[in-house]
This record gives C-alpha cells, sequence and structure tokens, in this order.
C-alpha cells in the first residue's frame, strides 16, 4: 500500500501500466493501433495541432501520442471538465527521443502548469506496437505547505524556514484580513480570504519566475513556502458554517502543494482574539490528517520544539528536492 503520492493506471493494446511518484502529479496512457482517432481528431486537437499534423509522414502515430498524452495530462493534471482541445496544449511536439511538453492552464487565475510528456513504442509483434506516454508535473517551484490546526506553531515554523533557507514565503492573508474587521468570520468572509489568499499566491510565483529569469547573481528559490493554503480555510468553513461553497471546494481540491507539513497540537494554546478552539485542536489535527490523506497528497507530521520541528521540516523538503533531482 502507498501511504500518499501519486499513481496512474491505464491498458490498451496488449499492455497494462502503472506509474507512480511520492511528490510529484502523475499520469500514464497506453494505446494500441486506433484508426478512430483519424475520425474524432478535431475532439481532441486544437486547429494549430492538427495543421502540424495535416500531411505529416508520421500522421497514424503522432495521434496515438496526441490522444496518450493529453489523457496522460488529463489523470495527473486532476482538473474536473479540464477542456482537450483548448485547456491540454502542445508546447512542443515530440523529439528524436520521445520527450516533448504540454501546458494547461493554472487553478482560477493562477499561473499555468507544465507536464513532460514522453513517448514510446513498446512492440506487441514484429509489425505492431502499443504507444506508451507518460506525463509529469514540471514543478516551478515545489510547493511545500506549513498547515494544521490553530496554536500549532505553522507561522513559526513557515518564518523558520524562510529565515534558515532563504525561500519565498506566502503569509497567511487570514489574519491580517480578520485583525482589519474586527469580528467574527462570517462566510462571505471566508470567501474574500479565498481570493486574497490565492491573489497572494501567485505573486509569490511571480516573484520566483523573475528572480529564475533575472540576473545571474540572484539565486532563484527552488521552494516556496506557504503558512496555510485553502485547506484550512475549507476545514474552517465546514466547521463554523457547515458544507462549503462550490467556489471554495473546488479551490482546495486543486491546491499547489507538493509537499504538506502538518504541525501537532502538542505545544502549548497561546490565546489570542483570532483563537477560537483551546480544548479541541487534537480533533481538528485528526481532522487535517483525514483530509489530507483523502486529497492524497504527500504529507510529513511534525512535532516536538520549535528546533526540532525546523529540523524535521528541513529534511522533509529535502527529500523531496532529491526526490525530484532524480
Amino acid at each position: 500500500m502507498l501511504p500518499n503520492g501519486y499513481v496512474s493506471f491505464s491498458h490498451g493494446g496488449a499492455h497494462a501500466v502503472a506509474a507512480y511518484h511520492p511528490f510529484l502529479a502523475v499520469g500514464v496512457d497506453i494505446e494500441g493501433p486506433r484508426p478512430q482517432l483519424e475520425r474524432i481528431a478535431p475532439k481532441f486537437l486544437h486547429p494549430e495541432e492538427l495543421a502540424y499534423l495535416d500531411g505529416h509522414p508520421k500522421r497514424e502515430w503522432l495521434l496515438r501520442v496526441a490522444w496518450g498524452a493529453k489523457e496522460a495530462v488529463y489523470k495527473a493534471a486532476r482538473v474536473k471538465g479540464l477542456a482537450f482541445v483548448e485547456e491540454i496544449r502542445f508546447t512542443h511536439w515530440p523529439d528524436d527521443k520521445g520527450a516533448f511538453s504540454i501546458s494547461v492552464p493554472g487553478n482560477g487565475d493562477r499561473l499555468g502548469t507544465a507536464y513532460l510528456v514522453r513517448a514510446q513504442a513498446v512492440s506487441t509483434s514484429e509489425s505492431q506496437s502499443d504507444c506508451l506516454v507518460t506525463a509529469i508535473q514540471i514543478p516551478q517551484p515545489l510547493h511545500v505547505v506549513v498547515t494544521g490546526p490553530e496554536s500549532c506553531g505553522k507561522s513559526t515554523l513557515a518564518a523558520g524556514l524562510q529565515e534558515t533557507l532563504g525561500y519565498h514565503m506566502v503569509e497567511e492573508v487570514a489574519r491580517i484580513y480578520m485583525a482589519s474587521v474586527q469580528r467574527a468570520a462570517t462566510t462571505d468572509d471566508l470567501l474574500a480570504i479565498l481570493d486574497l489568499q490565492q491573489e497572494a499566491q501567485k505573486k509569490a510565483l511571480e516573484l520566483h519566475r523573475t528572480a529564475a529569469e533575472g540576473s545571474q547573481k540572484i539565486r532563484p528559490a527552488t521552494v516556496v513556502v506557504h503558512d496555510t493554503d485553502e485547506q484550512t480555510l475549507l476545514l474552517w468553513m465546514e466547521d463554523k458554517f457547515g458544507p462549503a461553497p462550490k467556489k471554495l471546494r473546488d479551490a482546495a481540491d486543486q491546491p499547489l502543494a507538493h509537499l504538506y507539513l502538518l504541525c501537532g497540537a502538542e505545544i502549548p494554546w497561546e490565546p489570542d482574539p483570532l483563537r477560537e478552539n483551546p480544548l479541541d485542536r487534537d480533533r481538528l489535527y485528526q481532522w487535517y490528517r483525514s483530509r489530507l490523506e483523502t486529497l492524497g497528497r504527500p504529507f510529513v507530521e511534525v512535532s516536538g520544539n520549535e528546533e526540532v520541528r525546523l529540523e524535521k521540516a528541513q529534511r522533509a523538503i529535502a527529500k523531496a528536492l532529491g526526490h525530484l533531482a532524480k
């Protein structure tokens, strides 16, 4: 059994295949000969992609590659209703080694996501082969989210990671927002906080991209640390008001995060005008844990004093970056 991570399955032609990665979204598809792809090509290829294939000597094979690539990316993206024609687009066609890339739009106004895709022929006989396509997300950058119930040291840990490792950080917007309104939160407040949190995420990505494209003297960060994300808003909404609106549910189901650091509730609770649950943190901790398990995103539980937590978090991030380097 896989404790977490990403897995994808496919069967077609004479084969069944599976793909797995502990931190990055993956998708896989395998197709035998499919003459019907010629007939339905306009339903899954953009006009520019159709123009590229017009008269191409390897048209039949590339049709299988294109179908398999869009299937694999659709599985990896996990975005409901993603349109094959308009929203999964080739940015490069296969090179001599069968490698190419595909992009999909971001969640709402977020920056889009790119996938490294590889196609290869898997022989079934001397004259026939199946088309195997795998897609893996290209992290730009790696998103690490610090999460957990209130007064569990999230902001302290996120700030510690920023200070010791030099990563960009997305601060928790909810605290700033609620301090400005000075009253109990409403459902409208939580949706407003969602918009502001996603805007802060977008700005952090733009800063990262600017650093990566700027002067060689600037060492671009490989990680962005988030002090909470949409999961906190979702659990806040459901615990206090009941079922979350579709906008918040969709955002929480499609987070940027590659890795969650789940902070334990064993440290002393500190009173704060914005905190409400001094005696309920263990229940909320289990709720967070269950949510991450349901979401299927990798997470590491961090507990202990401030120094121990920081060390555990640094090791978890180093492990994730090690997997990416492979």
